[in-house]
């Protein structure tokens, strides 16, 4: 498969693993990536979604069992002697 080498670049970044591929025709703009590094990438892809659904719903779980909404009352400091 051909793509643009700024695309694979950014793959690289985001998996964080440098997968081969090699140039075609001294291009520098285009890279051809072998089938096999195709599936790995989209194999690493998939893992690091499912990684950043886990921290959300994590994340998520701590927001709503630790934190509790402030009324405006309690915001502006307002009781009930004035």
């Amino acid at each position: 498969m051909i793509i643009d080498q700024n695309l694979f670049q950014n793959i690289k970044d985001i998996n964080g693993y440098d997968y081969d591929a090699y140039k075609v025709n001294n291009e520098d703009e285009k890279v051809f990536i072998t089938a096999d590094n195709l599936i790995y990438i989209i194999e690493d892809m998939i893992c690091k979604i499912e990684n950043l659904e886990e921290k959300y719903e994590d994340l998520l779980r701590d927001v709503e069992d630790n934190y509790k909404r402030i009324s405006i009352e309690e915001q502006i400091d307002w009781n009930d002697r004035w």
